[in-house]
């Protein structure tokens, strides 16, 4: 089984307190934007979410793997939003049973106005809904963009209450998120 080292969390633009630095200029970006009136809502998190039991379990999957992959998602999640070879991929990610047969899969992305790291196509084998497999992996993808990026973001289909559980349990948000920070003048 391959095993994945998160790299170091990157420097955490929520809290550097830059906005208190004199002679730079400000800059705000929006990570995540709220859309109540479409079934699409963005939500975010800065945390890290709690350990989760089958975490251990994911694996990173290559480019070797996006047939297999492809495969997988025309199959459980056919309105999936991202597939394999998509622009802006930084992972994917899945679970597999004791056979090796891929059982739950994931990847991240960005979002193309901010370049916020996006959590997509998360999509578990449909007859092993409910044991885990879709927690373990949200957990992972979630640890690995935060770790990296300092936050995360999804988007969730409004009618979608299972999702819903899970993501709010993971820590996931749904306010409108602005980053405030001074460029220092040279």
């Amino acid at each position: 089984m391959q095993s994945t080292t998160f790299p170091p969390r990157t420097a955490d633009l929520f809290t550097q307190g830059l906005e208190n630095r004199p002679g730079s200029a400000l800059l705000r970006f929006g990570a995540a934007r709220r859309r109540s009136a479409d079934r699409l809502s963005c939500r975010w998190t800065p945390d890290e979410p709690p350990a989760h039991p089958g975490e251990e379990r994911v694996v990173e999957l290559g480019e070797h793997h996006h047939e297999e992959l492809l495969a997988f998602l025309r199959e459980h999640s056919p309105g999936h939003s991202t597939g394999p070879g998509s622009a802006g991929i930084s992972l994917w990610a899945g679970i597999r049973d004791e056979n090796g047969r891929l059982v739950a899969c994931g990847a991240l992305s960005s979002l193309r106005d901010s370049g916020a790291p996006l959590m997509a196509s998360v999509a578990t084998d449909a007859r092993l809904r409910g044991q885990g497999l879709g927690a373990a992996l949200a957990s992972f993808l979630t640890r690995y963009a935060v770790r990296r990026y300092g936050f995360c973001t999804l988007w969730q289909l409004a009618d979608n209450a299972p999702a819903e559980r899970l993501y709010t349990r993971l820590g996931y948000r749904d306010e409108d998120l602005c980053v405030a920070a001074r460029i220092a003048a040279r």
